[in-house]
C-alpha cells in the first residue's frame, strides 16, 4: 500500500525482495574470506573462488530461493551477469576462460572451439602469466594439433590477450558492478 495509506510505500515487494535475492549473488563473488561463504562452500561442496554461486544436489529453503531467483527471472539474472566485471588484480582467483575478465569478454564464448581443444580449461589468469615465454607468449596447450582455421583464431586470441591488463600482486581480483559509478552493487540499481 502507499504510504498514505499505512503501507510501506513499497510497490511491487515481488521484484524487490528478488532483487534482495539478487544481492547475495553479488555477495558471494565480492566477499572472499567471510564465514558465511565457507560454509555453503563447505556444504556444497562448490569451489571457494567462485564467481557465481551454484547449487548441487538440494539445499536449505534460503539457499534455494537464492539460486532460484536467478533461474525464474532470466531478464534480472541476465542484467546482473551484464553489469558484473572481474576487475583483475593478481589473477588467482580469475579462470582464463570462464569468466570476463577482458573488457567485456568472456573467452570461452569468444572462442568455442579452442575451449573445447584446450587442455587447461580450468586454470586461473596468473598460472598463465607466470608460465609465459619469453616473447610474452601465453603457451596455450592444445589437445591436438590445430587445422588452419583454428589457427587464426588463435592468432586472433593472442591479439586479446596482448591487450589484457597486467596483473597486479599486491590486489587481489575484485567483482565491479557497472551499473553504478561507485563499483559497488545496489538494490537499487
Amino acid at each position: 500500500k502507499n504510504k498514505n495509506l499505512g503501507g510501506l510505500g513499497l510497490r511491487r515487494i515481488r521484484t524487490f525482495n528478488d532483487c534482495l535475492l539478487l544481492k547475495w549473488w553479488w555477495r558471494f563473488g565480492a566477499e572472499t574470506h567471510t564465514l558465511w561463504k565457507e560454509v555453503l562452500c563447505a556444504k556444497y561442496n562448490v569451489h571457494y573462488g567462485k564467481w557465481l554461486p551454484t547449487l548441487v544436489g538440494r539445499g536449505s529453503k534460503i539457499w534455494t530461493d537464492i539460486i532460484n531467483v536467478a533461474l525464474l527471472n532470466p531478464d534480472l539474472h541476465n542484467f546482473f551477469i551484464h553489469n558484473s566485471q572481474i576487475a583483475l588484480g593478481d589473477g588467482s582467483r580469475v579462470h582464463i576462460w570462464l569468466v570476463k575478465w577482458i573488457g567485456n569478454v568472456c573467452l570461452k564464448e569468444e572462442f568455442p572451439r579452442l575451449f573445447c581443444l584446450s587442455n587447461n580449461k580450468h586454470r586461473v589468469v596468473r598460472v598463465f602469466f607466470e608460465n609465459r615465454g619469453v616473447a610474452d607468449d601465453w603457451n596455450l596447450e592444445f589437445r591436438r594439433t590445430l587445422l588452419a582455421w583454428e589457427e587464426e583464431e588463435v592468432l586472433r586470441l593472442v591479439c586479446l590477450l596482448r591487450s589484457a591488463p597486467d596483473l597486479c600482486s599486491e590486489k587481489s581480483d575484485v567483482l565491479k558492478w557497472i551499473a553504478e559509478s561507485s563499483g559497488l552493487f545496489s538494490v537499487a540499481s
